[in-house]
């Protein structure tokens, strides 16, 4: 009842505070990128000054990374103790600081820029003083123009450098050029006390049927284990593959293979002797374009869906990708590094085998430059539509960037349901149906901010007909409610729907749509709730149970959010 109380009190007089924001970025053209390894033990440190003319509460930033999508990071935000007015000449005096706020994030596979949010938030009093952002296990993106002021009428700053063992090293530059932070800081006018106000989904809607499928690693030593001297045959059904254990073996590249210009990140089409039957009935292609990073695909999948950066690999840009494509293994391949392989194709008999021989992959340090190879290959037959991943021996070693993320996989294009990925150390037999079939899903419009409205919105259903959309307060612990054993197999119960408000949905016109709108009452002292939501689709002929169940939703309500 509490929920149903707070849904009818939107009205009430609390004004949320109006958000402000200073865009700290070079100038067109001028945009640099820079890695900078930050594991937990050597973080990295942006500093600046900064001048508040106006009481302030910062309440969150965001800032472009090169992170891999779904890895956890954290972010501080430091200011110079009392009396000390600039971050110059305290840089690696930890105990000249204050911490001020500590935030978690991870990375969105879309957009690619995560946000960070300060909770409490961090008030400032007009004055001037030094700025520390430190963030630990991300690598990030910052300009080249070295200091320079930007200002509103609240707040100025002058940025500023780049340590990359924040407190420890002194700030240097990068060849010749000084580096400061780039992206941007929200805050609100005044001191106030923030909160959060954040939407998460987990769990996956049921019934989807998948066609694709993906494994990943995190680094070459996992990835290595896993893959070194294994095969994996992807049998053509007509109406998908059948994925299965292989015992294909690799098949050396002769000196009449042609190999392909040396590139990083890059595409090459290639013509095939004659078309190849793809795993879906007519589906054809008579040519493949191969691209360094390990995939295979009938036209070019650059750039992947959501992803701004094509050379690291994540399972959602591969399972949405526009066009059909073979995941041999997607990573950070570089063909130009001194005393790298190439990749090579020829037709031997009936197959069409591309292969990367012996290329390495792009090295972060010197002392991991060389060597770091791996071989490995995709064997297409032309008469039958398998298709054969074939690995040889594949590094162990560290060194692309901190991006040692690697996945292997296959997706028949557009957006496909990820079911989870495999394990190719057990897998035994694997049906991938073509056309798949979405889940049931449920999103958030927006963050839960106080005094807005968000938007709960259904797709996928599965006929012409109704649902419902249950609100309850807060979900049902992890992983939910299974309900096999009602005859639903696949679907899970993340609401517990006795102590929910249930809303009518539909696709039948004259009806309610598939879009509930949540109202979220201006109450600052409703500021931390958590609220849970489900939906459910009635459908007679998906199961026993009668019903399709959606993944679940949880809102916390909050004053400042993306």
């Amino acid at each position: 009842m509490l929920i149903r109380i707070a849904v009818a009190s939107f009205a009430l007089a609390v004004v949320a505070s109006a958000q402000s924001f200073l865009q700290i970025n070079p100038a067109i053209g001028a945009l640099q990128y820079l890695w900078v390894p930050a594991p937990a033990a050597n973080p990295v440190g942006f500093f600046m000054d900064m001048t508040v003319t106006n009481p302030i509460t910062i309440q969150g930033l965001t800032f472009p990374t090169y992170t891999p999508v779904g890895k956890a990071f954290t972010v501080d935000f430091y200011t110079t103790n009392p009396g000390l007015t600039t971050y110059v000449g305290n840089e690696v005096t930890q105990g000249n600081w204050t911490l001020r706020s500590s935030a978690s994030a991870t990375v969105p596979a879309s957009p690619t820029t995560p946000n960070i949010c300060f909770g409490a938030g961090v008030q400032l009093n007009p004055g001037t003083f030094g700025v520390a952002i430190v963030v630990r296990d991300a690598n990030n993106l910052f300009s080249d123009l070295g200091p320079q002021t930007i200002s509103n009428p609240d707040l100025s700053v002058t940025v500023g450098a780049v340590s990359a063992q924040a407190f420890t090293v002194l700030p240097s530059a990068y060849g010749t050029t000084a580096f400061h932070f780039n992206g941007t800081l929200f805050y609100t006018p005044g001191l106030v006390t923030g909160s959060c106000a954040t939407r998460t989904a987990s769990g996956r809607g049921c019934n989807a049927t998948a066609g694709s499928f993906y494994q990943k690693w995190s680094t070459n030593a996992a990835m290595s284990a896993a893959l070194s001297n294994r095969a994996l045959s992807l049998i053509n059904t007509g109406s998908g593959y059948l994925l299965v254990p292989g015992t294909t073996p690799f098949i050396a590249p002769t000196a009449a293979a042609t190999s392909l210009p040396p590139s990083n990140n890059g595409d090459a089409l290639v013509t095939l002797p004659s078309p190849f039957s793809l795993s879906y009935p007519g589906g054809s292609t008579s040519q493949l374009v191969i691209n360094t990073d390990g995939h295979i695909s009938t036209v070019s999948n650059l750039p992947f869906p959501g992803n701004n950066y094509n050379f690291m690999p994540y399972a959602k840009g591969m399972l949405d990708a526009v066009n059909p494509i073979w995941a041999v293994c997607w990573h950070n391949f570089n063909t130009t590094e001194l005393n790298s392989g190439l990749i090579k194709w020829e037709v031997v008999g009936n197959l069409f085998v591309v292969t990367w021989d012996n290329v390495e992959s792009l090295p972060g340090t010197a002392a991991t430059q060389n060597p770091n190879p791996c071989t490995f290959q995709a064997q297409f037959d032309l008469i039958t539509g398998n298709v054969d991943y074939v690995y040889g021996t594949m590094t162990t070693i560290g060194g692309s960037q901190s991006y040692d993320e690697s996945i292997i996989g296959w997706s028949p294009g557009g957006p496909s349901p990820d079911v989870g990925p495999i394990n190719v150390a057990t897998l035994v037999s694997l049906s991938l149906t073509v056309p798949e079939t979405l889940g049931l899903e449920l999103a958030a419009s927006a963050a839960p901010l106080l005094g807005t409205t968000v938007d709960l919105v259904t797709s996928n259903p599965s006929n012409s007909g109704v649902g419902v959309n249950f609100v309850s307060l807060g979900l049902l612990p992890a992983p939910g409610i299974d309900l096999t054993p009602l005859n639903a197999p696949g679907c899970f119960a993340y609401v517990d729907i006795n102590t929910s408000i249930g809303n009518l949905i539909s696709n039948i016109p004259l009806l309610p749509p598939l879009t509930i709108s949540l109202p979220v009452p201006n109450t600052l002292s409703l500021a931390g709730l958590a609220i849970g939501s489900q939906s459910v689709w009635l459908d007679a002929v998906a199961n026993g149970l009668g019903l399709l169940t959606s993944n679940g939703v949880s809102l916390t309500l909050g004053t400042f959010g993306f």
